[in-house]
């Protein structure tokens, strides 16, 4: 009896602190802590379970979090036997996730690491490592087909091959996605494959867009396969669609929101049966449509240096490579932005930066001028395009298959 009484009056206690403050504030201050405070909140009491399991906070969740974005990347690992993968996520300034240091994190003691400069207000000062999910643990990964991309929080890899899974680092949740109902390419044909991922507003549903090209010389070149995977219905269907690219060079990790219009994921690729010749793809997760993106104007871009798509200020960008002085280790990079999606007098170049030596464009950590390179040393840099200062980041002695995205922590479910 005593311990029931105590229960209850636990309940009411709870229920007591609850009332101090009116629901529409206890709301919206909630509203602005991270994950892994709402997820131990959850436990208080049943009220605040149901509200931050709610669909209503989740959503108004995301989007408070949205302008908080942090760096994470994958990056593959050495072992005796075959590779794996490490996700690093280096956190902004403005982000409370983690509290350790740079220099605490990377061996070099308390205070300011010799390494890092403190220009740009140290905007990304804390780092650590992602806690894989169990599945992947001890497995060893075949980097040629581990890709990453995310959005809302919410993270879609692909490996070993056709698997592909999503997961959520902050909430823990991970699902491997169902395999294809069709018959998988088999590899002793050639092929590549290539996901995307995004959100579709009108179903209110994540999708991932997933499409394999046979190589050229193959006995079934020229033929594409392309599936599309609803999370709502956790099923994948087919789409029937001759592509007009056989072969993706870069992506930007993450869909780029068209206005009103949704979110569309963007590939640029190359038509070897054509030449070799660069277009930009992309797929609208609404219309599940695929259309070609136009390039900028200009001759750069077919030549034999692989542009990077990204995605910069809201706005779809590339950055260019260009030998001005025709020497090997003297590239240049040309930004450039699409002010209005499918337009190609609308693309604008915004810097030339460099020159640099053995650096390899990666993207834009936050949405801002700043962009990653690798340099000779493989060190993960960031530079700013006006000043062209580099900055180094904690990622030492890292492939050159590292990937980055943007990531924004959520509470969204998988």
């Amino acid at each position: 009896m005593a311990s029931s009484s105590n229960s209850n009056s636990n309940d009411n206690d709870h229920e007591k602190v609850q009332l101090l403050l009116p629901e529409d504030i206890m709301f919206q201050i909630l509203l602005w802590l991270p994950v892994v405070s709402l997820l131990r909140f959850k436990s208080v009491c049943k009220s605040w379970y149901s509200l931050i399991k709610s669909s209503q906070f989740i959503s108004q969740h995301k989007h408070k979090k949205a302008t908080i974005t942090n760096l994470l990347l994958m990056l593959p690992r050495a072992q005796e036997i075959g590779h794996s993968l490490n996700f690093k996520v280096i956190y902004s300034s403005s982000s409370s996730s983690s509290s350790s240091s740079y220099s605490n994190l990377s061996g070099g003691g308390s205070g300011s690491s010799s390494d890092i400069n403190n220009n740009n207000n140290n905007i990304y000062q804390t780092y650590e490592n992602l806690d894989l999910p169990e599945y992947f643990k001890n497995k060893d990964w075949d980097i040629r087909w581990a890709k990453m991309i995310c959005c809302d929080g919410i993270i879609c890899l692909n490996h070993q091959q056709w698997d592909v899974s999503l997961w959520n680092p902050a909430t823990k949740q991970f699902r491997i996605l169902p395999r294809s109902p069709l018959p998988l390419p088999q590899i002793a044909h050639g092929h590549f494959m290539f996901i995307g991922f995004g959100f579709d507003v009108k179903t209110n549903d994540y999708k991932v867009i997933r499409f394999a090209f046979y190589a050229p010389g193959s006995s079934k070149s020229g033929y594409n396969q392309i599936e599309v995977y609803s999370l709502n219905n956790n099923s994948w269907k087919t789409l029937d669609f001759v592509l007009p690219i056989n072969f993706v060079i870069s992506d930007p990790k993450m869909p780029y929101h068209n206005g009103g219009e949704g979110q569309v994921y963007c590939w640029m690729g190359k038509d070897f049966h054509q030449g070799g010749i660069i277009r930009i793809l992309s797929f609208d997760f609404s219309k599940e449509i695929f259309a070609t993106v136009p390039l900028p104007n200009d001759p750069t871009f077919q030549s034999d240096r692989i542009p990077q798509l990204a995605i910069l200020r809201e706005k779809l960008a590339i950055i260019n490579g260009v030998n001005f002085l025709s020497e090997i280790h003297a590239w240049h990079y040309q930004i450039w932005v699409m002010n209005e999606f499918g337009i190609r007098e609308s693309w604008t170049k915004l810097y030339t930066v460099g020159p640099f030596s053995f650096s390899q464009p990666i993207g834009f950590p936050k949405n801002e001028d700043f962009f990653l390179l690798v340099k000779d040393r493989l060190q993960l840099c960031l530079c700013d395009p006006i000043t062209q200062h580099i900055n180094n980041l904690p990622a030492r002695d890292i492939s050159l298959k590292v990937q980055a995205a943007v990531y924004k922590e959520s509470l969204l479910p998988v």
